[in-house]
């Protein structure tokens, strides 16, 4: 079969566009009548705002005590570590001061996640109210010895 193809598209004739008729319609916002096409859901009084913008509070707690990072103010030009102490637990950690940026972290490593701190100060009220001083060591394993004779199984004893 033979199908011959057009050497031209031939694209639709599109007629004169309808014009907009114009409803009575009632405003989103305020709910007041108005004279709008189509879609329009406001009145041209608020036709401009589509959402409300909210306002962010303002975040000045950045100095408070609850905050896990500390505010260091500085005019380096370069790079520089500088020696820390944790607050939590005392020990001194290095952090690397940036240009450009004024917060880091206030505790050590293993203190930053809040899980972790809340765990340190349980365990250390907990050894202050039981007296135990809170350095404490590591307990070394016992050894125990035992008779080459006491290992020996004897398999009639299994099987009876």
């Amino acid at each position: 079969m033979d199908v011959l193809a057009p050497e031209r598209m031939q694209m639709p004739k599109m007629g004169p566009h309808p014009e907009k008729k114009d409803k009575q319609k009632i405003c989103g916002i305020c709910g007041a009548p108005y004279l709008g096409t189509g879609f329009s859901k406001y009145c041209p009084e608020h036709r401009g705002i589509r959402k409300p913008t909210k306002s962010k509070p303002k975040d000045d707690n950045i100095f408070s005590d609850s905050n896990p990072n500390q505010v260091i103010i500085h005019k380096l030009f370069r790079s520089e570590d500088q020696t820390h102490e944790c607050a939590c637990c005392h020990v001194p950690f290095t952090i690397r001061v940036i240009p450009g940026v004024f917060v880091y972290p206030k505790y050590c490593k293993t203190h930053r996640n809040e899980y972790q701190r809340n765990l340190y100060n349980v365990t250390t009220l907990n050894l202050k109210l039981s007296g135990v001083a809170t350095s404490f060591a590591i307990p070394e394993p016992e050894v125990i010895e035992i008779d080459s004779e006491d290992c020996v199984i004897d398999i009639g004893e299994i099987n009876a």
